[in-house]
């Protein structure tokens, strides 16, 4: 996975997911466990699963929230973001990510706020995309699949 993530305060992690199932909590507790990162989770839901997970980590936290389309109103940031990429013509695959975008299910939101926190925002990201068969979109970085492989570089 070779990518370059620029350090600055409050970037933003977008995860387009084609499928609306959930990642359980457990496997998110899991992943963090596996990278040697001692972490509580505290998670809000509703009967669709859950909306908002904090990550409590040694006097910091991270949020990730999580949106359906179905349930929350997506359609216009979602349309945003395809016209977004239907002005970058000139990337080869502007067009396979713009109906991916269109086509997502849910949304996976997470804003870093300490540059510190670069490296395991970039990994739980990933973790998500790879879970919901999503695509990864990192502020002034550019969108990636699910295995770290660069689709469009952002300028």
């Amino acid at each position: 996975m070779l990518f370059v993530t620029p350090i600055s305060l409050k970037m933003w992690y977008r995860v387009f997911s084609m499928i609306d199932l959930s990642v359980p909590p457990e496997q998110i507790q899991g992943y963090l466990a596996s990278i040697g990162v001692d972490a509580l989770l505290h998670v809000k839901g509703d009967t669709l699963g859950w909306t908002e997970c904090r990550v409590e980590l040694d006097k910091r936290s991270l949020t990730i929230e999580r949106y359906l389309t179905e349930a929350d109103d997506l359609r216009d940031e979602l349309n945003s973001w395809a016209g977004w990429l239907e002005t970058q013509s000139h990337e080869p695959n502007h067009q396979m990510l713009m109906e991916r975008v269109i086509g997502a299910m849910q949304l996976f939101t997470l804003q870093m706020t300490r540059p510190d926190q670069s490296e395991l925002c970039t990994g739980l990201m990933f973790f998500l995309a790879a879970h919901t068969h999503g695509i990864l979109q990192i502020d002034k970085s550019g969108f990636f699949d699910e295995t770290g492989a660069l689709l469009l570089q952002e300028q």
